[in-house]
């Protein structure tokens, strides 16, 4: 069918998981935002956010931590998404809810070749730091858009 999912993690996997999971029974935390399921199921599911300042590592530290910020615990662990899972929600599937897949949204010979320096690698920091990561220099057409002020040294 060509669904494509876009997901509100910050509702209800970080400021609601504690009221959701408490309106439903343990046997059923599954059904709070299930994206493992989507995924396996061949859904394209892409995350976004509302957050000010604007950044896609909140939703992609929700979407593999499913912690809440209220009690920390986790719920439907068996729905988090992998690392790597994540940030392809974020980037690939991102570029093809919008149509875009053949400009963005992975880095491919004749695609945009935007660059973001980031303050440290979402595959290998602490899980609980992924929510903090920054870009520290962003590149869009080739020209500087961002630039954190000595952010080399």
């Amino acid at each position: 069918m060509g669904l494509v999912l876009t997901t509100h993690t910050n509702n209800y996997l970080y400021k609601g998981l504690h009221a959701q999971a408490q309106r439903l029974p343990p046997e059923r935390h599954g059904e709070i935002v299930p994206l493992r399921s989507l995924l396996d199921a061949g859904v394209k599911v892409s995350l976004a956010t509302d957050n000010v300042p604007v950044s896609p590592f909140l939703p992609i530290w929700q979407a593999v931590a499913r912690r809440s910020y209220q009690t920390k615990e986790r719920v439907a662990p068996g729905e988090a998404l992998s690392r790597a899972d994540a940030l392809r929600c974020a980037t690939a599937n991102g570029a093809y809810l919008t149509f875009d897949e053949d400009k963005k949204g992975s880095l491919e010979v004749g695609k945009l070749a935007d660059v973001a320096v980031l303050s440290a690698d979402p595959l290998a920091t602490e899980e609980s730091s992924i929510a903090e990561i920054r870009s520290l220099m962003t590149m869009v057409g080739g020209r500087i858009v961002h630039e954190t002020p000595n952010w080399l040294g």
